[in-house]
């Protein structure tokens, strides 16, 4: 039996089109990040809605696994103008790492570019599949921010210490194949065949009873937070001196 919640998150939307909508099947749950006009940035009412969704599909004891894709060329831009111009840094923890949080195992569909806080949103699901033609970028830099929100562990996690602390320093945008080349553990693969791989993984995650699922993701959930949470209390300091030092007018978009 098939539903659609898509509607019911309308109402926090990004003028006629959703900003987020879910889809069930079964024990299969999609959420689709659909901001399209604003390349899925992180904006207030983005945010309102991605979290809105994130609990109606955890609250769901029939879900044994959850996609997670997106509209348009782009899976997530990071932080909207709206958060970045702020005088103050506005708390997206719960925005970034809401895919670790959610209580069965995540797939996120990196098919399009992730910038930023974007690449760092998809990275926290328990199984990210990027494209090899599209490009990932940790940016932070560029803004003039250091990184928070558990970045500099996450990226490590996912690309190896030398890949994340390359693309940390530098910020340069990096296409798909590059990581397939370098080795990294996250699988990278052609725009053609993506979206089986995606459908097959899903649909063999699907098969499971949900209450198993819900305790392995337990598991594994509890280890990445804790690491995670260590690694924050590591980079708060150096993040909000540098939010504060930049705060004359010249941040530009893309990344929180």
């Amino acid at each position: 039996m098939s539903s659609s919640i898509g509607r019911r998150l309308g109402a926090i939307s990004n003028g006629a089109a959703p900003y987020v909508t879910v889809h069930k099947s079964g024990s299969l749950a999609r959420l689709t990040l659909n901001s399209v006009d604003n390349a899925n940035s992180i904006s207030p009412g983005f945010a309102a809605a991605l979290m809105a969704a994130v609990t109606e599909i955890a609250d769901d004891a029939c879900i044994s696994v959850l996609v997670v894709d997106h509209s348009g060329p782009y899976f997530c831009t990071g932080a909207s103008a709206d958060f970045l111009d702020a005088p103050q840094p506005a708390d997206v923890e719960p925005i970034l790492r809401s895919l670790a949080h959610i209580p069965v195992p995540v797939i996120a569909k990196l098919k399009g570019h992730a910038i930023g806080g974007g690449l760092v949103l998809g990275l926290y699901a328990d199984l990210p599949v990027l494209c090899s033609s599209s490009y990932y970028s940790a940016n932070f830099v560029a803004l003039g921010l250091a990184p928070s929100y558990g970045a500099t562990w996450i990226l490590a996690n996912r690309f190896g210490p030398g890949v994340a602390s390359e693309l940390l320093y530098t910020g340069r945008r990096v296409r798909g194949s590059e990581f397939a080349e370098r080795g990294v553990a996250v699988p990278v693969l052609e725009p053609g065949s993506l979206d089986g791989y995606v459908e097959d993984l899903a649909m063999q995650l699907s098969q499971h009873r949900p209450p198993l699922m819900r305790l392995l993701k337990r598991q594994l959930q509890t280890q990445l937070l804790e690491a995670s949470d260590q690694a924050m209390r590591h980079e708060i300091g150096p993040h909000l001196t540098s939010w504060l030092s930049g705060r004359d007018g010249t941040v530009a978009s893309g990344a929180s």
